[in-house]
């Protein structure tokens, strides 16, 4: 009986030894591209989502009311205030409709790489298979890198701008809704 479970035992080690791998240098590589992936996921991570919902609606919310209710006219000054104030729509919008999903993706890829590696450590997949997966998800992660490397930085600085003008603005908008109902 002792006999039979080694020669078992060998006969499995021997067959798991025999399957599929990757070359170092793959290994390499995929250790490389997942660190990447993970470092990206993690600084798109600490961007606040709720911050990023109460901003994009606060300013969607502003900026409706700027352009459809105030009627009267108001000074240059203020005016010019208020249009620094109604460029950061691109910014917003972009937020408000392509950061989850961006986010979404970077995870994603994330996944996919982690379970690429669990497939290389359980010998899955082989050389070619290796390079194949690879490229995809490679291809992914360098079609995403260029958006989302400027992600925190617009965050960064639509929050900042958001903070100090968001003050002014609900004082202009708060004087026009008092001088309309006088």
């Amino acid at each position: 009986m002792k006999t039979l479970f080694i020669i078992s035992l060998t006969i499995v080690t021997a067959l798991s030894a025999c399957g599929p791998k990757i070359t170092d240098e793959q290994a390499k590589k995929l250790e490389v591209l997942s660190a990447q992936a993970d470092s990206l996921y993690q600084s798109l991570v600490e961007i606040d989502s709720n911050k990023v919902i109460e901003i994009t609606t606060g300013y969607e919310e502003r900026r409706s009311l700027l352009l459809n209710d105030m009627k009267d006219t108001l000074s240059r000054e203020t005016l010019f205030y208020l249009d620094s104030f109604l460029v950061m729509k691109k910014v917003a919008r972009f937020f408000k409709n392509d950061f989850f999903q961006i986010r979404q993706e970077v995870k994603t890829i994330t996944k996919q790489l982690d379970d690429l590696e669990k497939d290389v450590a359980n010998r899955l997949v082989n050389e070619n298979q290796f390079n194949d997966y690879y490229k995809l998800e490679r291809d992914n992660f360098d079609q995403l890198l260029p958006i989302t490397s400027q992600v925190s930085i617009s965050y960064e600085n639509m929050l900042k701008k958001y903070e100090r003008m968001t003050p002014k603005v609900d004082s202009i908008i708060n004087a026009y809704k008092a001088k309309a109902n006088e």
